[in-house]
């Protein structure tokens, strides 16, 4: 279990631009390391472990916030960290769901934070977005479906206020049909889904 002791005790090597949450990972994976390998240097641990992830509270341009939170936890942290790095600022949130996740339950954290929520396709696995948009509609009023994530990305942009973020979050799927710029990509990644369900799992 890492507390906040062991966030004090390693604090010094975790890199300092890091949300939270990726903090409290590191110190994790930092402790069983050392309860295995008690004389590993701090410094030289966590110094392989400095390197942003993209989509890991990502900005990948200014008043864009992109991560990869898709359950209830993980949207839970990120709803902390916004609060946390931009006090008061308000949200616009492009949302992707998959599987058979309860959209309340998963989204609820953000909430409070909205001015919109624009849900969008998920590709592999991903839930109609009309259908969550719906569930969605039941506790946030401003909730609309796009199911093109490229043009729901590029139109909730445009929308965005000065004083507002976009932040781009749920299934990994989404965001890459969102941001990634190589359509060819796009359509192998998206396409993952429909070969599995033609041809059943790989032998």
């Amino acid at each position: 279990m890492v507390d906040d002791t062991h966030l004090r005790a390693l604090a010094p090597f975790l890199p300092p631009d890091q949300p939270a949450f990726v903090h409290r990972n590191l110190a994790l994976a930092g402790t069983v390391v050392r309860h295995f390998y008690p004389d590993a240097a701090p410094e030289a641990l966590f110094a392989r472990m400095r390197r942003r992830l993209p989509a890991r509270f990502w900005e990948p341009t200014p008043g864009v916030v992109v991560d990869v939170a898709h359950n209830p936890d993980k949207i839970a942290r990120l709803a902390e960290e916004l609060h946390s790095r931009y006090p008061g600022r308000r949200c616009r949130f492009l949302l992707g769901l998959s599987r058979s996740r309860d959209p309340l339950k998963v989204f609820a954290p953000l909430l409070p934070l909205a001015t919109e929520l624009v849900v969008t396709s998920a590709s592999h696995a991903g839930q109609d977005p009309a259908a969550v948009a719906e569930v969605l509609k039941t506790r946030f009023a401003a909730t609309r479906a796009d199911a093109d994530p490229c043009r729901a990305y590029q139109t909730a942009r445009a929308a965005c206020g000065e004083a507002e973020l976009l932040v781009v979050t749920g299934s990994a799927y989404m965001i890459d049909q969102a941001l990634n710029p190589d359509p060819f990509v796009r359509e192998t990644n998206a396409c993952y889904g429909r070969r599995y369900k033609q041809n059943g799992p790989i032998p």
